[in-house]
């Protein structure tokens, strides 16, 4: 958490940096509220974390598995998908399609492994990624991929396992940031 956190910071996304790490099953019995300053200080606010921005969402009318499916398929700049346990693609965002350059019916199905470099699929990095992050609960990493087109572009990529609520492992959390800009 802390080398992300401190990535979130320095790309200026400090309030995601600070924000508990959950998912839609994490928000599923939590109640709505906003934080007060003392919930702000307290471990026990830390814990629940502020869900003031999930409040907006309840009045919206949106529960928050819609809310959540929402947030992240609304994020661009950064490619967020969801892989199976074999690595198999299995959810994609916009931001997926606009760094990686494949609509969701192009690529979801499809191993992971399509965005390496030939010589990284021949000495079994897409693989070993899964075992890290399986083995070590996440993976990270700056290296290059590639787009739709075969051109390459240089990444940070984060990939985390997911696990149900018996502790089985059942997918991966991917979520890739074009890094070329800073690379040139």
């Amino acid at each position: 958490r802390s080398d992300t956190s401190a990535r979130l910071l320095q790309y200026g996304m400090a309030d995601v940096a600070r924000a508990p790490l959950l998912g839609p099953r994490d928000m599923a019995d939590r109640p709505y509220h906003s934080k007060t300053d003392d919930e702000e200080q307290s471990p026990e606010g830390a814990e629940r974390g502020g869900l003031a921005t999930f409040a907006a969402g309840k009045a919206a009318g949106l529960d928050l598995n819609e809310l959540y499916r929402l947030l992240v398929e609304s994020v661009s700049d950064y490619a967020i998908f969801g892989l199976d346990p074999t690595g198999r693609i299995i959810s994609w965002n916009i931001g997926a399609e606009r760094i990686k350059g494949y609509a969701a019916s192009e690529i979801i199905g499809k191993h992971f492994s399509v965005f390496y470099p030939s010589s990284d699929i021949e000495h079994g990095k897409a693989k070993w990624d899964l075992e890290v992050a399986s083995a070590e609960g996440r993976f990270e990493d700056e290296e290059w991929r590639l787009r739709k087109d075969g051109s390459r572009f240089w990444c940070n990529v984060v990939m985390t396992a997911v696990h149900d609520p018996e502790g089985r492992l059942v997918g991966f959390a991917k979520v890739t940031r074009d890094m070329s800009e800073r690379r040139r």
